[in-house]
């Protein structure tokens, strides 16, 4: 069996995916449906910085707390806590956006610099800002993109 792919998820990933809005655009919404499933069967694993934490709240305190212990209990979820080396990461992609005349938010450039130190494969984001990132080419040590369905995965071991 190959080795899962490692998809970066921003916030508004699991915002969206969480909420369920009637405004999200449904392909986004199947996309990420169709992730969440892969990751609890092993076959691809989401990365994610614990700063999500404090950005999604589905609900009360409690069911809070729920979800993120459920994500946190699937073996093919991986969260990671802010590290010396993902705020000096991210403080140099602050910088290099500035230098091109674009801010980032604090919370935005740890989930990207966790993505790029976790050497996840791609940085999924709804937020058009981030994604104005890697589209004008500032930052590109990782794919960021919106969240779409990975076609073709042939599953042999199946």
């Amino acid at each position: 069996m190959s080795k899962p792919i490692r998809i970066a998820w921003d916030s508004t990933c699991f915002i969206a995916w969480v909420d369920r809005a009637e405004s999200e655009d449904q392909a986004v919404l199947q996309a990420l449906d169709f992730t969440m499933e892969k990751m609890t069967q092993g076959r691809i694993r989401i990365i994610d910085s614990r700063v999500i934490e404090t950005e999604v709240r589905p609900g009360n305190l409690e069911r809070t707390k729920h979800f993120h212990l459920q994500l946190r209990a699937c073996p093919h979820f991986e969260s990671f806590g802010e590290s010396p080396a993902v705020r000096n990461l991210a403080a140099s992609l602050q910088d290099r956006l500035q230098s091109t005349g674009r801010r980032g938010g604090y919370a935005d450039l740890v989930h990207v610099a966790t993505a790029i130190a976790a050497r996840a494969t791609e940085f999924w984001t709804t937020d058009k800002s981030i994604l104005s990132w890697s589209q004008a080419g500032v930052i590109t040590e990782i794919a960021i993109c919106r969240p779409y369905l990975v076609q073709g995965i042939l599953d042999l071991d199946a």
